[in-house]
């Protein structure tokens, strides 16, 4: 089956501010709290919403989704400290196993633009979350917590005039953790839609960079363009594969 336009869209912070925190805890090598993460968090000014077991040795941060991405680009900024300190951060991401829809708000020029992708001919709409669909996660202070995302996302989307059959949504958290399971997910559509177009919207960065980095494999049979999601719904300028290459290679050139 072929389509003309696949249109992709993450959740949180996408589609939707939500209430779940991620959770980190940095212990040193010998299994201790390091006591200078919270001086490592406050030095690269980022905020964090709550300190569970403050002081002691399961002591865990936790950071809203924004917050949580924020953390992780200084944390792919400052390895060194990691490696020559030799600390090791451990994650709790069982609060995001499911979505309080009561307290979810929309993003409403998001909202609008995946009823629009929807209302095209030949297109196909479908959500692509980090969060996991299925199992369980064991929290690092409590205990398991089932995986009810998808049914959650689609009360959502539901309550918001959106109807996305659940085999549509799809949970990254499944596969793995980082972009390379959006790509992998990605892949698996392009390949069995052949798509003219795919349209892809995210609001981390290392994500929107790793689906750019498929007009490797598909470019130019097909056009693929990604957008970076911005506070309130606002998009940067799309990269298209042209774009991409010329932002990887353009320098040899110049």
């Amino acid at each position: 089956m072929s389509i003309k336009n696949l249109h992709a869209f993450d959740f949180d912070d996408t589609l939707a501010i939500t209430a779940s925190t991620i959770g980190v805890q940095r212990k040193t090598n010998d299994g201790q709290r390091d006591e200078f993460f919270l001086n490592w968090i406050l030095d690269n000014d980022l905020d964090f919403e709550s300190i569970e077991n403050e002081g002691q040795v399961n002591e865990v941060i936790w950071f809203s989704s924004e917050g949580y991405a924020n953390y992780h680009r200084a944390l792919e900024n400052d390895t060194d400290y990691l490696e020559s300190n030799g600390v090791i951060d451990a994650y709790d991401f069982s609060k995001t196993n499911s979505v309080d829809v009561d307290l979810a708000e929309p993003i409403s020029p998001m909202i609008e633009l995946l009823k629009n992708a929807q209302s095209q001919p030949d297109s196909l709409a479908i959500i692509l979350t980090a969060r996991m669909g299925k199992g369980s996660i064991q929290s690092i202070t409590g205990p398991n917590v089932k995986a009810t995302n998808i049914a959650d996302i689609s009360n959502f989307l539901d309550s918001q005039g959106v109807s996305i059959s659940k085999g549509n949504i799809n949970t990254a958290g499944d596969i793995g953790e980082g972009p390379g399971a959006k790509v992998s997910i990605m892949k698996s559509y392009i390949d069995r839609y052949n798509p003219e177009n795919v349209y892809f919207y995210d609001d981390s960065s290392g994500n929107v960079n790793a689906i750019a980095g498929l007009c490797q494999d598909y470019y130019p049979h097909v056009k693929i363009k990604v957008f970076s999601v911005g506070p309130g719904g606002s998009l940067g300028d799309p990269i298209g594969c042209y774009e991409h290459y010329f932002h990887k290679f353009g320098n040899l050139f110049s």
